[in-house]
C-alpha cells in the first residue's frame, strides 16, 4: 500500500524544468543539437520567449524571466518554418 502511495505522489508532481544561465543553455542547444534562435517575443510580464530550431527539425522553447533564470519549457521534433501570410488572405 505504501508503495502505491509513493508512486501516486511521484506521478502527481510536475516534471522539473531545466533552468539556468541563458548563455549556458544557448550554448548547450547549439553545441548538442545545432539549434539557433528563430523567433522571440515578450509577454505582458516581461518574460522573453525564444524558439530555437535546427535544420534537422529539432526545436526548443526557452523562457527567461526578468533578472533570470532561463528555463527550457519544452522541446521536440518536426519544426517547420512557414512564410508569413498576407493579412487579407483568409488562409
Amino acid at each position: 500500500m505504501l508503495f502505491l502511495a509513493i508512486v501516486a505522489t511521484a506521478r502527481a508532481q510536475p516534471p522539473r524544468v531545466p533552468c539556468g544561465e541563458r548563455a549556458a543553455l544557448l550554448f548547450h542547444l547549439l553545441d548538442g543539437y545545432s539549434e539557433k534562435p528563430v523567433a522571440m517575443g515578450l509577454d505582458a510580464r516581461g518574460r522573453v520567449l525564444e524558439v530555437l530550431a535546427a535544420p534537422s527539425g529539432t526545436w526548443s522553447l526557452l523562457v527567461t524571466r526578468p533578472g533570470g533564470p532561463t528555463c527550457l519549457v519544452m522541446s521536440g521534433e518536426g519544426w517547420e518554418a512557414i512564410a508569413p501570410s498576407d493579412p487579407g488572405d483568409p488562409a
